[in-house]
């Protein structure tokens, strides 16, 4: 079941964007090109991919080391 984590301010990286929930799993797939660009410059990601939804744009992101 989804739910709501509250967090602590914490440095991230990823794609902002429009998607309409149709698109979602399109969308999902440009993690590979932010972890490749990651990648390339010796950044690895702290935890899993994750989505931040606010009422009109998504954002596919990964936390780093801060």
């Amino acid at each position: 079941m989804p739910e709501i984590v509250e967090r602590g301010e914490q440095p991230y990286v990823g794609i902002r964007a429009k998607v309409a929930m149709h698109e979602i799993a399109a969308f999902a797939q440009r993690g590979g090109e932010v972890f490749g660009r990651l990648a390339a410059r010796g950044i690895t990601p702290v935890d899993a991919l994750f989505f931040k939804y606010d009422q009109w744009k998504t954002e596919l992101l990964f936390r780093l080391r801060g």
